[in-house]
């Protein structure tokens, strides 16, 4: 996952933060984040004379975003899980 600097995560948080507390207002689920997400790549990388180059790198993001909840979120429950009740 490509990082950023910290300055520029600042003003990316402060967006986010709002986005955040406007899916929560209109009852956060699965649909409404995958919703957000998909427009803003799309919004970005789909236009009139995208080639397949700029395409593929929208799907590059999900698969990296993917991979860095695996790492960073899911990876780290799982082993918990595997230390508080042993492996298989």
């Amino acid at each position: 996952m490509p990082y950023i600097k910290p300055e520029t995560r600042k003003w990316f948080d402060d967006t986010l933060a709002q986005l955040r507390r406007s899916i929560e207002a209109h009852g956060e689920n699965k649909g409404a984040i995958t919703y957000c997400v998909y427009k803003l790549v799309h919004s970005i990388y789909v236009y009139d004379g995208a080639r397949y180059e700029t395409l593929s790198n929208g799907a590059s993001i999900f698969n990296d975003c993917a991979a860095e909840w695996y790492r960073d979120v899911l990876g780290p429950y799982e082993e918990s899980k595997r230390i508080e009740n042993g492996g298989m």
